[in-house]
């Protein structure tokens, strides 16, 4: 079985570089086209402890199984809640603060 990488799904993402429109509760945002690097300071910040959450994960080279892994989580004290504001401020950085102001006013739940 031979595996396709497609070269050509990052492309068509740039031939819309006014970005990609989202309709959600009568409103429209545009997210970029592509991904910001802001997006990946956000995810590698020391503040956030990504990072050090997968070292400790990782380990010796193999992962964990799961259990494992939510004992590192919850073992940080407050990492979840540091990890949800990590996904909030990745989220700011794709929307803008004006249009992640709205849409989060806009109180999506999960299944949006």
């Amino acid at each position: 079985m031979s595996f396709t990488l497609d070269l050509d799904a990052a492309r068509r993402e740039t031939e819309h570089p006014d970005g990609i429109d989202v309709v959600f509760a009568g409103n429209t945002y545009t997210l970029p086209a592509e991904l910001p690097l802001d997006v990946i300071d956000v995810l590698v910040s020391d503040e956030l402890g990504l990072v050090d959450l997968l070292r400790a994960t990782i380990g010796d080279g193999t992962v964990k199984v799961a259990t494992g892994i939510v004992n590192s989580l919850l073992s940080e004290g407050n990492l979840p809640r540091h990890l949800l504001e990590g996904f909030y401020r990745v989220l700011e950085a794709l929307f803008g603060p004006e249009q992640w102001a709205s849409f989060r006013a806009a109180r999506p739940s999960t299944s949006d």
